[in-house]
């Protein structure tokens, strides 16, 4: 199965609604499809490069 790439629009939207709107890993998973391991890497990469 290819990887997905998402846009960083995308990426921030689901980092917000996990972040501030407190939707749960398997809330953010139903709703937008994204595995929890790729969340978690958003969230290093934006703490890591901001």
């Amino acid at each position: 199965m290819p990887r997905k790439n998402y846009t960083i629009e995308f990426k921030q939207i689901v980092l917000d609604a996990y972040e501030h709107k407190g939707f749960s890993l398997k809330g953010i998973y139903q709703k937008y499809g994204v595995h929890h391991t790729a969340l978690m890497d958003w969230k290093k990469s934006v703490t890591k490069y901001g």
